[in-house]
């Protein structure tokens, strides 16, 4: 068989995998994805026997090995602190977390095989032009709770808006990507409509992700153009554009805020989360080491040594935080792997960034990373199945890309 036809049908079954990865009824719909992608590998593998040629992608690893080793010292590290809690149903858990990072691995492979980045952008756009749509239509017709949308495919307006704010920079992306005058106008539209979803969602946590990433892009690109001399109208324009994003979703958020509680004071004695997080900090005081483990932060929290008085919302089953949620169910064994996983991606983000070769899609990534991050610190992240899933997704488009890349 043609390698031209092997790379082409590469294309489309990272387009379909990750279409489904970003649209689905419910987070068990990701099985289809690994059903389609279980199967294109497969079938990579007989071609590639028959043919006689060689089954991995040859990719730079160095370039990747510092953020690949900070990924097994993350899983390491809540595993280790699991197993040794003697409690089967925190190791389960920690394995399921684990299964959440497996898109990054198919990308890998899928990219840094045959170059699928139109198959993954065109999944990209096709997916967030149907959960923006449909987010769109919810709010129109008022067919949400308290008028927030949180589209069909994720259960939590916060969870959509994570969605969003993971996805806009890659659209941007994909923008400057295409070549024809009509590609560019659909993901214009695309793109519209997901910022005036994210306006619908009422998430303070991923409009903050959002300004933060404006902000972090702008002094990338400012930083980059001055190491290279070349601070011509597009940088200029792109700088611009970054910070009335940033200040916009700023001002957003601010209004959010105050529709709410009025004040910073009225947020800080009413907002439930505040009430996680202490009662997370008290949990880890008495659990330094390994934590209360995965499985028993809801039996925790409710318990009448760590529940607040003042706390009135039910099943609340996570601290809506990712560092507090590593912090209090699994110690500083877990802490530390977090945050050593976000340490290798920001130097891998600061060293292809400085490589001219991989400038545009280290800047593109930065803005979902520092997003993504962001938004982390008041709610969840990479312990949340669909959010989690699309991340590692994009990183593992991120990473076989830049060790693609000659």
């Amino acid at each position: 068989m043609p390698a031209s036809y092997t790379a082409r049908l590469a294309n489309f079954f990272s387009a379909l995998f990750t279409f489904i990865i970003i649209v689905k009824f419910s987070s068990n719909y990701s099985t289809y994805a690994w059903i389609i992608g279980s199967a294109f590998i497969l079938f990579d593998l007989f071609i590639s026997y028959r043919n006689n040629t060689p089954i991995f992608p040859k990719l730079n690893w160095p370039r990747i090995k510092l953020l690949l080793a900070g990924y097994l010292v993350l899983y390491t590290s809540i595993l280790l602190a699991s197993v040794f809690t003697f409690d089967s149903s925190n190791i389960r858990l920690c394995l399921v977390f684990l299964k959440f990072s497996l898109p990054m691995w198919f990308i890998i492979y899928l990219n840094g095989k045959f170059n699928t980045t139109n198959g993954i952008l065109t999944g990209i756009t096709a997916g967030s032009a149907v959960i923006s749509s449909l987010g769109l239509y919810q709010w129109i017709t008022h067919s949400v709770p308290e008028n927030r949308i949180y589209s069909v495919f994720t259960p939590f307006p916060n969870m959509f808006g994570t969605m969003l704010i993971l996805l806009l920079p890659f659209l941007l992306y994909t923008f400057f990507h295409v070549k024809k005058n009509s590609c560019k106008a659909i993901v214009f539209i695309v793109i519209a409509e997901m910022l005036i979803a994210l306006l619908g969602t009422n998430s303070r946590g991923a409009v903050l992700g959002l300004a933060i990433a404006g902000i972090v892009c702008l002094l990338a690109i400012f930083l980059s153009a001055l190491k290279s001399h070349t601070l011509s109208k597009k940088v200029v324009l792109g700088m611009l554009s970054m910070l009335i994003l940033s200040c916009s979703a700023l001002g957003y958020m601010g209004w959010i805020n105050h529709n709410r509680f009025g004040s910073f004071s009225n947020f800080n004695n009413g907002e439930e989360r505040v009430l996680l997080w202490k009662a997370s900090y008290h949990m880890w005081q008495d659990h330094k080491v390994l934590g209360i483990g995965f499985a028993h932060f809801n039996e925790a929290y409710y318990s009448p040594q760590y529940h607040p008085a003042e706390g009135k919302e039910k099943n609340l089953g996570v601290p809506h935080s990712t560092p507090m949620h590593f912090l209090a169910c699994t110690g500083l064994i877990g802490l530390i792997g977090y945050i050593t996983h976000l340490a290798t991606v920001i130097i891998t983000l600061f060293k292809s960034l400085i490589a001219k070769h991989s400038k545009v899609i280290s800047i593109v990534f930065l803005g979902s990373f520092a997003a993504f991050t962001s938004q982390g610190l008041i709610d969840m992240s990479i312990t949340s199945k669909t959010p989690a899933q699309l991340y590692f997704l994009l990183l593992g488009f991120f990473l076989s890309t830049i060790s693609r890349q000659k």
